[in-house]
């Protein structure tokens, strides 16, 4: 049986893990690293958010190539130029966070900023579920013509 006191660093330890590879990725997206993220999702990845195409749709990409293939068209639309992690909670193997993201459109040049909340759920490590909304009316407004 484990005293309390080991609970409470087997706890931090889970979440310096969760929050170093949460850090990671986000990292890897925004520098365009696209295969590399792969390492952090699952096989099974279920990726939730939404997209411009002509204005904000919500899609859904399930298994890991398919989230790659997302974070690809994702960058191929932004270019993330900084990234400001408002709050960040971590409790087990789930985290919810809000970033702020000042980000380039490649189609009109607009640079402006668009907050970013997401839900990640974690099983053996790995991404297993990502739900990502955005602040719609920022980024129709960078993304719009």
């Amino acid at each position: 049986m484990l005293t309390s006191d080991a609970n409470r660093r087997l706890s931090e330890l889970d979440r310096d893990l969760v929050e170093q590879r949460l850090r990671a990725y986000w990292g890897l997206r925004a520098c365009g690293e696209s295969e590399a993220i792969g390492s952090f999702l699952s096989e099974d990845c279920a990726y939730s958010g939404a997209i411009w195409v002509g204005r904000m749709v919500s899609i859904r990409r399930d298994g890991r190539e398919a989230c790659i293939e997302f974070a690809r068209h994702l960058r191929s639309i932004v270019e993330p130029l900084e990234t400001t992690l408002l709050d960040l909670v971590i409790d087990g193997d789930q985290a919810a966070a809000s970033r702020r993201l000042k980000l380039r459109a490649h189609g009109t040049g607009r640079v402006g900023e668009v907050t970013v909340c997401s839900y990640v759920r974690f099983r053996d490590g790995q991404m297993v579920e990502i739900v990502e909304l955005t602040d719609d009316d920022s980024l129709t407004r960078l993304l719009h013509d």
